[in-house]
């Protein structure tokens, strides 16, 4: 998804990953010419599945603890953040934070997989990416446990305060 020159940054789902730092641009002015709303749209086809992506902030200080940590050899961690959401759910918390409205698309595969291709993608990779949203669908990419917040020794930063900290930089 590209965004228009100028405007805000809004965390977005990003194609393949999923981060809460990935942004497009949002125009700063949502309503059009006559004052009508414009909603961001967000398609994928992960459906009502659960993930709890982080940002990349709080996997570098894991990246940390683990480089400057003595008793890590051998470990393997599974790095998740607290607050797991559905795609509606995160599109939802970037209105509420923003003021823009951004609606969540969840399409048919393969509409998804012809969106994918719409913007230049290879019909394989197209392919690729939309069998990861069906992952996230089938709750493959939902992390169980806390390892991401003991390693940084803090709660993990939550959508809210991503999409925040996105909109001000």
């Amino acid at each position: 998804m590209s965004g228009s020159p100028g405007g805000r940054r809004v965390p977005v789902r990003s194609i393949g990953v999923l981060s809460v730092d990935d942004v497009v641009r949002v125009p700063d002015d949502p309503g059009g010419e006559r004052g009508e709303e414009r909603a961001q749209l967000a398609a994928a086809i992960a459906g009502e599945g659960r993930v709890n992506a982080v940002t990349r902030r709080d996997l570098a200080e894991a990246a940390v603890a683990v480089l400057l940590g003595d008793d890590h050899a051998g470990k393997v961690y599974e790095l998740g953040g607290d607050a797991a959401f559905t795609l509606a759910e995160f599109a939802a918390e970037i209105t509420d934070v923003t003021g823009t409205p951004v609606v969540y698309n969840d399409l048919p595969a393969a509409d998804y997989v012809a969106v994918l291709a719409s913007f230049g993608l290879p019909q394989p990779i197209a392919e690729l990416l939309a069998d990861s949203d069906q992952s996230l669908k089938r709750g493959e990419l939902l992390v169980e446990g806390d390892d991401l917040r003991t390693l940084i020794g803090r709660p993990t930063t939550t959508p809210a305060e991503a999409i925040r900290e996105a909109v001000s930089a």
